[in-house]
């Protein structure tokens, strides 16, 4: 079962704003928007109650949560470039520990041996139409090279 986890429009992700202002002052991209979604994988683990994952996932007041649905394609946002990031196998992912307690907790039962949980987030960026294209690769290297040669 796949859990996205957003916020309400009307809802702004505090991570926006630091991600928004970090791509413009170090880098020099003028993003318009971002949307985060934070995503779950929870495979063998199984749910008798769909509406319990809203209490155990979301704050019902600030956010929203798509179970097997995706909000890239559903949701509102119009954006350019979608980015998820997610731990590779073998690596110790702390949100999905984290997730199976509280799955262990609210259900007051232990889950099975062979499910797993993986968490990733998700990036859908709208990018500034200024942006777009405005450098080319050969500008960024040229650009880059004379702050090499100068310094």
């Amino acid at each position: 079962m796949r859990i996205e986890v957003f916020n309400r429009e009307e809802y702004r992700d505090g991570r926006v704003h630091r991600l928004i202002d970090s791509f413009r002052n170090h880098e020099g991209i003028n993003i318009d928007d971002i949307r985060i979604i934070d995503v779950y994988n929870l495979n063998g683990i199984p749910f008798p109650d769909r509406d319990a994952l809203k209490e155990i996932f979301s704050d019902r007041v600030v956010q929203r949560i798509f179970t097997d649905r995706f909000y890239s394609l559903e949701g509102s946002f119009e954006w350019d470039i979608l980015i998820e990031i997610a731990y590779k196998p073998g690596v110790t992912d702390p949100v999905a520990i984290t997730v199976k307690e509280a799955v262990k907790s609210f259900f007051n039962r232990g889950i099975p041996s062979n499910a797993s949980v993986k968490s990733a987030v998700q990036y859908l960026f709208k990018i500034n139409e200024l942006t777009q294209g405005n450098v080319s690769e050969t500008d960024r290297s040229e650009e880059h090279t004379s702050e090499l040669q100068s310094h």
